[in-house]
């Protein structure tokens, strides 16, 4: 019985020690359960960051589009940070010897196809979300960015 003890006792000793920042984070997605992480984090008390692309979402429509921005505007009102994902949520595939980069979006009017494109166009993609973040909430987005599938490039 006291092996059976410890650990859930080593586990509250660990937990008072443990000091440290917590970041917890959440891509659109399809939205299937966006008032419910609301509520969660308002009752809470908790800020979060949201990584922001124009995903379908569960009511057929997409996340940035209009019938969204009064929830993106409340998460703006309770302080919550945010950080675009890319407009079309870009996969990168690959490098190309040349310095373009090989990607394929997966919403869009290419969604599916792969495209080169130069740094130039990439950085073009991240602003889309900017651009459509503050029109919809008159808020700035903030400067961050997650790569899609986690797959990066120089």
């Amino acid at each position: 019985m006291a092996i059976a003890i410890w650990p859930a006792q080593a586990a509250t000793d660990s937990a008072r020690s443990c000091k440290g920042t917590i970041y917890l984070s959440f891509d659109t997605g399809s939205q299937s359960q966006a008032e419910f992480i609301a509520q969660t984090l308002n009752k809470h008390h908790i800020k979060a960051t949201f990584f922001l692309a124009n995903e379908k979402t569960i009511n057929g429509d997409y996340t940035l589009d209009p019938a969204w921005a009064p929830y993106w505007k409340a998460r703006v009102a309770e302080g919550h940070a945010f950080g675009t994902h890319t407009f079309d949520h870009v996969y990168v595939q690959r490098d190309l010897p040349d310095g373009r980069i090989e990607v394929k979006p997966q919403f869009g009017a290419h969604a599916g196809k792969k495209q080169v494109w130069s740094a130039a166009q990439y950085c073009g993609e991240l602003q889309r979300v900017a651009d459509r973040f503050k029109e919809l909430t008159g808020a700035t987005l903030d400067h961050l960015w997650r790569a899609p599938g986690g797959k990066l490039t120089p």
